[in-house]
């Protein structure tokens, strides 16, 4: 039997897209589909990635809908883009990002 490893790889954050599309920066909120696109995984990988806690999570979850905010995006990704639960607390001390 082989073992697997549960490590999910992120990028560095250097290859990451720095300028966003001009459609991309005029939406308040991004689906599932535009964060991955930005974050240079498939959909299935930012899953994954969140169910490990390793992004935020979404302003809006209802049912399969899943919608986050851009401007909490940017402020998660500026803040070094902590798991989840570290990012819950530093919102809680600081308040949430407004843009």
């Amino acid at each position: 039997m082989s073992s697997r490893s549960s490590t999910i790889q992120i990028p560095p954050s250097d290859s990451l897209p720095l300028e966003l599309a001009v459609e991309d920066r005029d939406l308040l909120m991004w689906d599932a589909e535009r964060l991955a696109r930005h974050m240079l995984v498939s959909v299935t990988k930012l899953a994954e990635m969140r169910r490990a806690g390793l992004i935020i999570d979404p302003a809006i979850e209802v049912g399969r809908i899943l919608r986050w905010s851009r401007a909490e995006l940017e402020a998660w990704a500026l803040a070094g883009s902590p798991p989840a639960d570290d990012w819950r607390r530093m919102r809680a001390t600081t308040g949430r990002p407004r843009k």
